[in-house]
């Protein structure tokens, strides 16, 4: 393999990740289960003017249909990287972390699909560890590490923990991937307030990474992950709580079967 192949945290190989992005949308849709497919795949491209680092889409389709509102967005990250908009948004917080400017989503749900992690020359299918945040509320005591105007409620979708053993264990010659997780971002018919469409951002939390105990970054080190919005209340939005729902039950399960 040759020597950073994928490019240096601000300065990425776009062609080289575009290629094994494109091959993983393909293992996305066979993820996702029978029906779905992926076509008319656009390219990763720069957005300097962006908080994160490179964007593209790709069409999602099942039964020959679009699904859900039929176009992902796929997004590159690197560390500190962040989604959201400056509008509206408190200017002092800004200053404070500038990539990191929580909005509220429109539509009705919105769900998270990793596509992979770059860590050095290595690709690792199917696994992030993004964290979706929100604003701390005047007068909340802030639960982690500093005066960030935002604190995160979960992870997209390991836990850096999770996703510390698992970049370990992908190393290893006869484990090539991990379960592919899926995980929204906005819900309006879930029972948790924090998925209702709330101000959020997604981030690469570099501060918390280190304040977990991961060790020291690669100078290449990315994260993809596509975002598809839902736009109701529909059938696709109960194919898409079936699949989130399915995995959340066996994560559970195995969680008490871990304990017993």
């Amino acid at each position: 393999m040759d020597e950073k192949r994928y490019g240096a945290n601000g300065d990425p190989n776009l062609p080289a990740i575009n290629e094994v992005v494109t091959q993983e949308l393909y293992g996305l849709a066979n993820d996702l289960g029978p029906g779905f497919s992926v076509s008319g795949i656009c390219p990763l491209e720069l957005t300097p003017q962006k908080g994160y680092t490179a964007k593209g889409t790709a069409n999602l389709s099942y039964d020959g249909r679009p699904f859900g509102g039929g176009q992902l967005t796929t997004i590159l990250f690197q560390p500190r990287d962040g989604t959201g908009s400056k509008d509206g948004f408190n200017p002092r917080f800004v200053a404070l972390f500038p990539k990191e400017t929580p909005r509220v989503k429109e539509g009705y749900a919105e769900l998270f699909l990793p596509l992979g992690t770059i860590r050095g020359e290595e690709w690792k299918p199917g696994i992030t560890c993004l964290s979706a945040e929100r604003p701390v509320d005047e007068g909340e005591e802030h639960p982690t590490r500093s005066m960030r105007p935002t604190t995160p409620y979960e992870y997209l979708t390991h836990s850096i923990g999770e996703f510390r053993d698992a970049m370990n264990i992908l190393l290893r010659e006869d484990y090539d991937r991990v379960e592919r997780r899926f995980k929204f971002t906005l819900d309006r018919g879930a029972r948790d307030r924090r998925k209702r469409g709330g101000e959020h951002a997604i981030v690469w939390d570099h501060d918390e990474y280190f304040s977990q105990g991961y060790p020291c970054y690669p100078q290449t080190f990315f994260q993809v992950g596509a975002f598809l919005p839902i736009p109701g209340a529909n059938e696709d939005y109960e194919i898409a709580k079936e699949l989130v729902g399915a995995q959340e039950e066996q994560e559970e399960q195995e969680e008490i079967a871990a304990i017993v």
